[in-house]
């Protein structure tokens, strides 16, 4: 449960550390599963792409129930093209 706890902390103060508006981590994953990209919210989204290390967005979408297949969508959708990410990527490569 600590483990938990610690990673969503890691998650939420690294997308969040920039702005004034919070988005929690709950809210980000209804937003990566409803393909959604509100505008009040693009810093934090963007940097969750960009800033959050691999392992943790791992971690995030195996908490979160997010597929491998969603996340590659919501990435080639709404981030690539501004942020891309080799790293994520070449971890997504397989998701169809």
């Amino acid at each position: 449960m600590a483990e938990k706890s610690s990673n969503f902390i890691t998650v939420e103060t690294t997308i969040n550390a920039h702005t004034k508006v919070r988005l929690p981590e709950e809210s980000l994953a209804r937003i990566i599963k409803n393909m959604e990209l509100p505008l009040e919210y693009a810093a934090q989204i963007y940097s969750f792409f960009a800033d959050v290390p691999l392992p943790d967005i791992d971690k995030f979408t195996a908490r979160n129930d997010i597929e491998d297949r969603v996340l590659k969508k919501y990435y080639l959708t709404y981030i690539k093209n501004i942020y891309p990410n080799p790293g994520l990527e070449e971890m997504l490569a397989y998701a169809d």
